[in-house]
């Protein structure tokens, strides 16, 4: 039997309409009628109908039988491996996705303990620019069970995203709009793609991550109505998933560009982040988030010789995320002086003194 359900749309016109993307996607990706394309992706998000889960499946698995897990740590070998077979077995993986239980926390969007995301609320519900930011998330995750905070349901990942942005708005003092270029490391499941753009961005994304974890982006975001390439589909897209950063991050944005790495970036084997910090020199801001150990890597020790080595003209600070014992927030800033701010839950007991000039 299948695991689906056609969605019932207000009109069977509509319905008809959505069906042009089977054809359409497949032309995109050799660079044909892609304006067409992206407007029907984004006219039918969250189309449900079992052809589309099928047709994305089917063009995740034939990706998937010619890709490896490639570099990464003990753990995240473990975990792509796992995720590589199921994309390579499995055209069904978007509904089986979040029931399985897998680790990392990127593989539990159904997750039900909320107790972080509730800290971090009340902060983020006293801007309305924050609030839009909440009420919306991607068409998928938005299905999957949320969390009830004072009579509004919200989404887990969501939260977490938007506070990530409420950082950077407090400490740097920039919004979306001021970046020109998005250099995201092991971006999940591609959630910042579609909070980037509801929040007004306009520029370049580049997503850079494990192929298996690739696939799984691309998959997602089509499937939310966000237009998502593997690199080398056509040369013109603004939303590019690779392997290969050098070829994909312009040279001339770097200066108003942000290295954006919630969690993942720190957890990548050390040659790894060396790699992609040369890759990027010049890159006018950097964002991580990180676990203070990680497959028995330091981390603080890590960033010290990071700094070093890549990041003497930055300002940069780092903190203990409100909520998260023992995780932090690390930023650097090569334009502007990154600020400590109690809002954030940055203090001197809360700083890290050796990675802060805050």
């Amino acid at each position: 039997g299948s695991w689906w359900v056609d969605v019932e749309f207000p009109s069977r016109r509509l319905a008809n309409y959505c069906r042009k993307i089977y054809a359409l996607e497949s032309a995109a990706d050799e660079g044909k009628e892609v304006s067409h394309y992206e407007t029907v992706l984004r006219t039918c998000a969250g189309y449900a109908s079992s052809a589309r889960i099928h047709a994305l499946g089917c063009s995740m698995r034939d990706q998937a039988k010619m890709i490896t897990v490639g570099s990464a740590t003990e753990s995240w070998q473990e975990w792509g491996t796992e995720l590589l077979y199921h994309e390579q077995n499995h055209f069904e993986l978007f509904h089986l996705y979040p029931k399985l239980p897998w680790s990392p926390e990127v593989f539990r969007w159904a997750r039900t303990d909320a107790s972080v995301q509730t800290h971090w609320l009340p902060a983020l519900l006293k801007d309305a620019r924050w609030t839009v930011a909440l009420a919306t998330s991607m068409s998928y995750t938005a299905q999957l069970p949320g969390f009830w905070h004072g009579g509004v349901e919200y989404q887990h990942d969501r939260v977490e995203q938007v506070y990530l942005h409420f950082i950077l708005f407090h400490a740097l003092g920039l919004a979306a709009t001021d970046f020109s270029q998005i250099i995201e490391f092991g971006p999940g499941t591609g959630g910042q793609v579609a909070l980037f753009k509801d929040l007004n961005f306009t520029g370049r994304h580049v997503l850079y991550d494990l192929p298996p974890m690739l696939l799984l982006q691309q998959y997602v975001l089509r499937y939310s109505g966000h237009a998502a390439y593997m690199e080398g589909q056509h040369a013109e897209m603004k939303t590019v998933l690779t392997t290969k950063l050098a070829s994909h991050v312009h040279a001339r944005l770097l200066p108003t560009s942000i290295l954006f790495g919630a969690w993942s970036f720190m957890e990548a084997p050390l040659e790894v982040r060396e790699h992609v910090l040369q890759q990027v020199t010049g890159v006018g801001f950097i964002f991580f988030t990180l676990q203070a150990v990680f497959d028995g890597i330091a981390n603080e020790f890590s960033l010290l010789d990071i700094r070093d080595k890549y990041l003497s003209a930055y300002s940069t600070c780092m903190w203990v995320i409100p909520g998260l014992g023992g995780r932090y927030a690390f930023l650097a800033s090569r334009s502007r002086k990154v600020h400590c701010r109690t809002v954030l839950g940055c203090r001197d007991q809360t700083k890290v003194a050796a990675l802060s000039d805050c």
